[in-house]
């Protein structure tokens, strides 16, 4: 078994962007502008929540797999795990933040909020550097079908709009060889919708979200 597994690499990749840019997007926010609060709060809404389905489905699915047919790294795959655990605390606090921030937009629920994405992001990047290390692991161990659940899964959970932004802010750094070695595994209505409705979706949507 040998699978393709770079669309791990390609959504790691939204996580260290974008959550960067939020922490920056956040703090760019006037005091008691709710409006802009409620554009940034609902970005960095899709990110907390495409990172929870993202470990969630991980959780659920890749490291019993792993530690059934690799027993002897099983330590490395449960460290994962711990770090997910730890990951899910930062994660609560960012959307706790997030819910006092969007209510009034203050100046020191969005201090709160912008440090709590800080916190989130180091721990975050450590963790996803720890992930791609096993790629060559999870490559060999899986079959490509066993591997494309686990993109499904968690773009499932978001819904298609929301799926359809993720995936077009996937491809937003990715080079067009590599696009389309990870977009020919998506199920074919995930590529019609992708191609018949993500670009009029992200372009004004991401321009809002960065348009300060």
């Amino acid at each position: 078994m040998t699978a393709l597994v770079q669309d791990m690499i390609i959504v790691h990749r939204v996580f260290r962007r974008e959550f960067e840019q939020t922490s920056t997007l956040v703090r760019k926010v006037q005091d008691r502008d709710t409006g802009r609060a409620g554009v940034v709060g609902e970005h960095l809404e899709l990110l907390l929540n495409l990172l929870h389905h993202h470990h969630e489905t991980e959780d659920e699915l890749l490291w019993p797999r792993l530690q059934e047919r690799l027993p002897a790294r099983i330590e490395s795959f449960a460290s994962l795990e711990s770090e997910h655990a730890n990951l899910a605390l930062l994660i609560a606090r960012v959307t706790d933040g997030l819910a006092q921030w969007r209510k009034s937009a203050d100046i020191s629920a969005r201090e709160t909020l912008a440090s709590s994405i800080d916190e989130l992001r180091r721990p975050m990047i450590e963790h996803l550097d720890h992930e791609e290390s096993i790629l060559p692991v999870c490559a060999e161990a899986l079959s490509q079908d066993e591997w494309n659940k686990l993109g499904e899964r968690a773009l499932g959970g978001l819904g298609v709009p929301k799926s359809l932004l993720v995936l077009a802010a996937m491809h937003e750094e990715c080079p067009e060889e590599e696009w389309a070695q990870f977009t020919v595994l998506l199920p074919p209505p995930i590529q019609a919708a992708y191609e018949r409705e993500a670009v009029e979706l992200y372009a004004p949507y991401i321009e809002r979200v960065r348009t300060a």
